[in-house]
């Protein structure tokens, strides 16, 4: 075994986040950050066996959102 072919296990909060990252990250330019805050707030409400899936989604829009701000004069 020797360790060759071993994945870092990923929990689903670090499975939601990367996906959001990857899959959505031109939302960040051409979304507003109330938008996005948005959808920050409707992920980070799950519940049930996702609920720790979409928190991870919910935290990168909402980091989203905060990049996005600081790239906005006068914010």
């Amino acid at each position: 075994m020797g360790g060759q072919g071993q994945e870092k296990k990923v929990n689903d909060f670090e499975r939601g986040y990367n996906y959001v990252m990857m899959r959505c990250r031109e939302l960040a330019g051409s979304t507003s950050m109330e938008e996005l805050l948005e959808l920050a707030k409707v992920f980070a409400e799950a519940k049930g066996e996702n609920a720790e899936l979409a928190q991870g989604m919910s935290a990168c829009y909402r980091d989203m959102a905060q990049e996005g701000s600081k790239l906005k004069p006068g914010e």
